[in-house]
């Protein structure tokens, strides 16, 4: 009989069996391509004693639309390719993922192996950030993951009642002081925001140690202009989403009917002439290094100044193997130079 861990929620009776891993007979075991001595060298986050893979596994989708052995297949190949930063969120749509994260932990006995992201405000269990609603959301991802302490915390920014940022950071500094969140992040944030956060810092409040915004080939600003300068002066680190603009740079919108509905208007809306030429120049210099397009889409990112781990997820395996694959590509200078014209 194969030992597993089984983890029950006391919120849906949910099952989450975890098998245990068998080195000697792992299906996907090297299939990367990685051994952990030869793993891309890890990047670390200015200010703390993290060091992260420089590729962030989005987890969100885990155990709802990616089932849950696919889910975990993926979380023991991410980990046996150098990964260990694991991003979710406070959301009603990310608890059965939180479950099974904090089951495949127990069962790998690896938490303290893995640097834990999550995200407060976004969400619509406890939306915005009001203190209430920030200690609320992570005491919920706690209580799922498993777990005593949130490694990175971000407080995302949304629309809706505005709360004075020093009430916000005085319920995450509680959290600090509690040990139940190590560091802080911003998601979101404007430059001028992130310069009001600096200054309540300097009078005690935690310190933002990264910045979570939306960058990629295709969408370059608003992240470019006032907000990486804001970033790059207080020394955060950059941790790019929706790097694949919603899978319009992964080459999967030719008409193979890979892409989700649930975000096939968005790309439609996308399709532009810009866009089109972007996905050329990318494809080709795709075919030239001999990798999928998702692989350079990400390694323009990690060659873009003070990023440390675009966020994105997977949908299978093999999705996964293109974006692990993205840290070991060297873009020519004349690779650089392509992609940045394709985006005027």
């Amino acid at each position: 009989m194969v030992p597993r861990t089984v983890t029950r929620s006391s919120e849906a009776a949910v099952e989450i069996v975890i098998p245990e891993l068998d080195q000697a007979t792992s299906p996907f075991s090297g299939a990367i391509g990685i051994q952990p001595s030869a793993a891309p060298a890890r990047r670390h986050i200015p200010d703390t004693d993290l060091w992260v893979f420089p590729l962030a596994l989005g987890a969100r989708r885990f155990g709802r639309t990616v089932d849950p052995r696919t889910s975990v297949d993926m979380l023991d190949r991410y980990r046996e390719g150098g990964g260990n930063l694991i991003d979710t969120v406070d959301a009603v749509v990310a608890q059965r993922s939180e479950q099974l994260i904090g089951a495949w932990l127990r069962a790998r006995r690896c938490r303290d192996d893995v640097v834990l992201a999550t995200t407060v405000g976004g969400g619509t269990d406890f939306p915005g950030l009001a203190p209430a609603n920030i200690i609320a959301g992570v005491d919920a991802s706690l209580q799922r993951l498993g777990v005593e302490r949130l490694d990175l915390l971000f407080m995302r920014e949304s629309a809706g009642v505005p709360v004075p940022l020093e009430e916000s950071l005085g319920a995450i500094d509680a959290l600090v002081q509690a040990g139940k969140v190590g560091y802080i992040a911003a998601s979101g944030f404007s430059a001028d925001r992130l310069i009001e956060a600096r200054v309540l810092a300097a009078n005690g409040l935690p310190r933002f140690r990264a910045v979570q915004s939306s960058y990629s080939l295709a969408e370059r600003v608003p992240f470019e202009g006032s907000v990486s300068v804001s970033a790059n002066a207080q020394g955060l680190a950059v941790f790019p989403s929706s790097p694949l603009n919603h899978g319009v740079l992964a080459g999967s919108t030719r008409g193979d009917g890979s892409i989700p509905a649930s975000v096939a208007s968005r790309v439609a809306l996308r399709l532009n002439r810009r866009l089109h030429r972007i996905r050329s120049v990318v494809d080709r210099i795709a075919a030239d290094h001999g990798v999928p397009s998702a692989t350079i889409a990400i390694a323009w990112l990690l060659a873009r100044r003070d990023v440390v781990a675009p966020v994105t997820g997977a949908r299978s395996l093999g999705e996964l193997q293109s974006l692990m694959a993205a840290p070991r590509v060297t873009l020519t200078r004349a690779d650089m130079l392509d992609l940045d014209r394709a985006t005027l």
